[in-house]
């Protein structure tokens, strides 16, 4: 067409590099736009969004948030599937924290214009940053923000989201939003894994919260999960550490009867798994947890 003098519109240029870029053909794809500009025909955001799409398909994720960039310096504006593309093509390929940062900014400008976001991409972005939470705690509190804004919005939240969150939680000493993720969970039907609510009964009993680490252990109980040692030998250590051996004998005569033979028995002081008694004496010291029980202390569990 260029040879017989004829200068295709910018929606045929358009449509072109779509089906490149569908096809895998990238480079064919970014030949096509430089004859655009070698000829003087302006592309569009369609025609931005194209070759967005075609290097997230191909997990060039940075590249793409280069361009994402170009785009917003100059005269073109982004719109709902140029934010959508960019978001969609992160949370596919999140794999450093770096690329986790520049999802979680995205997602927050696509908020500030008020444009709608996708379950399925939050939830992944949630992943990310829950994911990456477990290492860098600064990142723990956009997590939370992330799952705030999914809850407001209505957006489901899928059961792995919930988990990662509430160890998140745990892994960060943040443990009233971890057992009010916890409820929440449970209250929807969608009971986490045995791993997960140990997970919080360990960290409990390492705060010396006994009486909330009892109600998670029979929240537990209650969902119909299979026991292992672990919630066992936990509050039963506890229970021993705290005088209450009443109860320390009752869980582990209930232990038995669900045919599991804890390490720890009543009366007997061993430490926390992995935790030493100084470990232990600096956590509660620098918990900030409020510590008021939900039961008497001399409630016996029967």
């Amino acid at each position: 067409m260029l040879e017989d003098g004829f200068q295709p519109k910018v929606a045929t240029f358009t449509t072109l590099i779509n089906s490149l870029c569908k096809a895998g053909k990238l480079q064919q794809a970014y030949e096509v736009f430089e004859v655009m500009g070698q000829i003087g025909c302006e592309p569009t955001i369609h025609t931005y969004n194209c070759l967005l799409k075609g290097l997230c398909f191909l997990g060039r994720v940075e590249a793409a948030y280069d361009l994402l960039l170009n785009i917003k310096k100059s005269k073109i504006k982004p719109d709902l599937y140029t934010y959508t593309a960019v978001m969609d093509g992160f949370c596919k390929h999140i794999v450093a924290w770096g690329e986790i940062g520049a999802g979680l900014s995205i997602y927050k400008e696509m908020l500030n214009f008020e444009f709608e976001v996708d379950g399925m991409m939050v939830n992944s972005l949630l992943r990310g940053l829950c994911r990456l939470a477990r290492k860098l705690k600064e990142f723990l509190e956009d997590a939370y923000q992330v799952f705030v804004k999914m809850r407001s919005r209505r957006l489901v939240i899928d059961p792995v989201g919930y988990e990662l969150v509430i160890e998140s939680f745990c892994s960060g000493n943040k443990l009233d939003k971890a057992m009010e993720c916890l409820y929440e969970i449970v209250r929807i039907g969608c009971s986490p894994k045995a791993f997960t609510f140990s997970n919080v009964i360990r960290v409990l009993c390492l705060e010396g919260d006994v009486d909330k680490a009892l109600l998670v252990f029979f929240l537990m109980l209650k969902g119909g999960k299979s026991l292992s040692k672990v919630p066992f030998n936990l509050l039963i250590n506890e229970l021993n550490q705290q005088g209450m051996l009443l109860n320390a004998r009752y869980l582990y005569g209930l232990a038995l009867k669900c045919g599991v033979v804890p390490r720890n028995k009543p009366e007997e002081r061993i430490a926390l798994e992995n935790s030493s008694f100084e470990e232990r004496d600096d956590r509660r010291r620098e918990s900030s947890i409020n510590r008021k029980s939900l039961a008497p202390r001399g409630h016996v569990l029967l």
